[in-house]
């Protein structure tokens, strides 16, 4: 147990370091590091909960050093953007923002009208069995073109929520802010269609991130709205989370207490998953498989599925954070690769300059986030749609730089 309070520790002293430097717990680096100490906080618990024994271990310090090491590396990026030292968000001229809204709005509603009746079947259904089920090879969404559209329209849900707050923060129309904010439920629904969880807690995620940027742009009212907005939805949504977690364990006595352990556990294992997966001898390594739009697009051969491995009692089907996810899919070589290029990419996108930040920079940060939140469990964008996310947003990053035009630029300067 005493490494993962070491662990704990260190990254309770990073995430202070981070918020005095920054000035603020609510800064969008520091919200992004407290879900890591959340979670490392419910690793210990977790422990006891998943009855193991290799991570007591003496040997397994090691590798307990290297994982977290490998965590702070990931890091590193947003600990050194200067959040605080913006006063003015320069954003794109109106007809554009309505442009991209009106974009969103139309994808987003396709996709919670494709995933609406599969979400609507699932829930008439025992949601224990229809879990179970889905592991063992059904298909409640049928594979194909139009079900890439609606994932990849779904993981857009986090630019409806930027516009969302854009449209909050300058004059616009309530019906407009409130399209937006529904079409953000296309990933939670999407998610919810594949008997997930995870859809409500990265919606969450993304609202407190965007909240933590504009709140210093805003009207103390505006502020106010949103915190209750914030609290009615999330209210809203842990219902069909609790559902869903109760159905694989039951509702009552012992079955309650086992599904209460497993939102611990849900929490806790990246932790314990990542360092049993340092401590393995002759590591696995999928060669990258989490990237199959690389392979369609070149033509070379998708390396073979691995299946399920368990490895002393690290399981491939639990969560081990992006760390594990990217140390898995490349390598340490790979890795590192991956790190350093991360690295380099924010250094050159994010340079603040007289205290402006433009909407391109907004853009990646959100891309960062995303990885990096979800990456508390695993690296969530292994798939073709995952893949087009990133690759759609990095184009977005490109575009948005290249046509920037400072006479139609709308300006929000900071209020406090």
């Amino acid at each position: 147990m005493l490494k993962f309070v070491f662990i704990l520790v260190v990254l309770l002293v990073f995430w202070y370091r981070n918020a005095k430097s920054k000035r603020s717990f609510l800064s969008p680096s520091s919200i992004l590091i407290g879900i890591y100490v959340v979670s490392a906080i419910f690793a210990i618990p977790t422990l006891s909960i998943g009855e193991y024994k290799e991570p007591y271990m003496s040997s397994y310090w090691w590798p307990a050093i290297v994982f977290l090491f490998y965590l702070l590396l990931l890091f590193m990026p947003a600990r050194g953007f200067k959040e605080n030292a913006v006063n003015q968000l320069v954003l794109p001229g109106r007809q554009a923002l309505n442009v991209m809204a009106s974009v969103i709005i139309v994808l987003s509603f396709y996709s919670l009208i494709y995933y609406s009746n599969t979400v609507l079947a699932i829930f008439s259904m025992n949601l224990g069995d229809a879990r179970t089920d889905l592991y063992l090879g059904e298909e409640y969404v049928e594979a194909g073109l139009m079900n890439t559209i609606a994932s990849v329209s779904a993981s857009l849900y986090v630019f409806a929520l930027l516009l969302f707050f854009i449209f909050l923060t300058i004059p616009s129309s309530i019906f407009f802010r409130t399209l937006l904010l529904i079409s953000s439920l296309s990933e939670p629904l999407h998610i919810l269609a594949y008997v997930g969880r995870d859809g409500i807690v990265f919606w969450l995620f993304s609202f407190i991130f965007l909240y933590a940027i504009f709140r210093h742009y805003m009207e103390p009212g505006t502020k106010r709205f949103l915190k209750k907005l914030f609290v009615g939805a999330a209210f809203v949504l842990v219902i069909p989370f609790i559902l869903i977690t109760l159905s694989r364990f039951g509702s009552e006595g012992a079955n309650r207490q086992r599904a209460f352990n497993s939102i611990i556990n849900y929490w806790g294992q990246g932790y314990i998953q990542g360092t049993l997966f340092m401590g393995i001898n002759n590591q696995p390594c999928t060669h990258g498989s989490a990237f199959p739009l690389f392979f369609e697009l070149t033509g070379i051969s998708k390396p073979a599925a691995t299946g399920m491995l368990q490895i002393g009692e690290w399981r491939s089907w639990f969560f081990g954070t992006i760390v594990t996810s990217l140390v898995y899919n490349f390598s340490h070589v790979g890795f590192w690769i991956v790190a350093i290029l991360s690295f380099f990419l924010f250094s050159r996108i994010m340079k603040i300059r007289l205290g402006k930040l433009y909407f391109h920079q907004l853009i990646y940060y959100i891309l960062y986030f995303q990885i990096m939140s979800q990456g508390v469990f695993y690296f969530k964008q292994y798939t073709r749609g995952g893949n087009l996310f990133i690759l759609l947003t990095m184009l977005l990053v490109f575009f948005f730089w290249a046509t920037f035009n400072s006479n139609s630029a709308i300006r929000i300067n900071r209020k406090q």
